[in-house]
């Protein structure tokens, strides 16, 4: 592994090793092993895309890899009626939500190392554990594309999915400011808020981002 540019601070560190740990763990509805291949996958098609090569699609027949190929590659094409078109083909809210909260977890950790220069942290072997069945009892469409507890926000993305939204919130306080500091507009973690938010927008339009 290359040195880095800067040193990784140690939450930093700690949050790399338990998102790597993470892919390769079982899920509400994937297995460790299913998780850990359509992490492989989702890096796979990012560094085609990076090399701007046409990354081709997973085949037909597989609707999860299918899944993780689009929010790899096309996220700001996605719309309700596809959503709506995976559930048809049997994919539950569930599955789609625990795949959406994986790539993006995958895709900001390979984000912050490639930009301080180092190789992506390598992920672990995968546990032969079965898929956890832990999946929110009171979430329900509210405004969203999937079930959420409570109103649909950003905030609450994930929360069908437990362990995803708690990972999200993890990275979320670790990267950025955990929800109850985002309400301190003078926050300052090397960056003034203001600042944050400014390279925050600028990332979001790059992206995309239409919420």
């Amino acid at each position: 592994m290359t040195q880095p540019v800067v040193e990784i601070p140690a939450a930093e560190r700690a949050l790399l090793e338990r998102t790597a740990r993470s892919m390769a763990t079982a899920g509400p509805t994937l297995s460790g092993g299913t998780r850990r291949s359509l992490a492989e996958a989702s890096r796979a098609a990012a560094a085609d895309r990076a090399a701007s090569t046409d990354p081709a699609p997973p085949s037909a027949n597989d609707p999860l890899a299918e899944i993780t190929h689009r929010i790899t590659v096309a996220p700001a094409d996605i719309r309700r009626s596809w959503v709506r078109e995976q559930e048809q083909r049997g994919v539950s809210s569930a599955n789609y939500v625990e795949i959406l909260g994986l790539v993006a977890r995958l895709t900001a950790i390979d984000t912050f190392t490639f930009g301080l220069g180092v190789e992506p942290v390598e992920l672990p072997p995968a546990g032969g554990d079965d898929p956890t069945g832990r999946i929110a009892d009171d979430a329900a469409l509210d405004g969203g594309w999937v079930p959420t507890v409570g109103p649909a926000s950003p905030p609450s993305a994930l929360s069908l999915v437990p362990d995803e939204h708690e990972a999200m919130l993890d990275l979320h306080g670790v990267f950025y400011l955990s929800i109850p500091e985002m309400g301190d507009l003078d926050a300052d973690r090397g960056l003034h808020r203001t600042e944050m938010e400014l390279v925050a927008a600028r990332t979001s339009l790059l992206n995309e981002c239409f919420f």
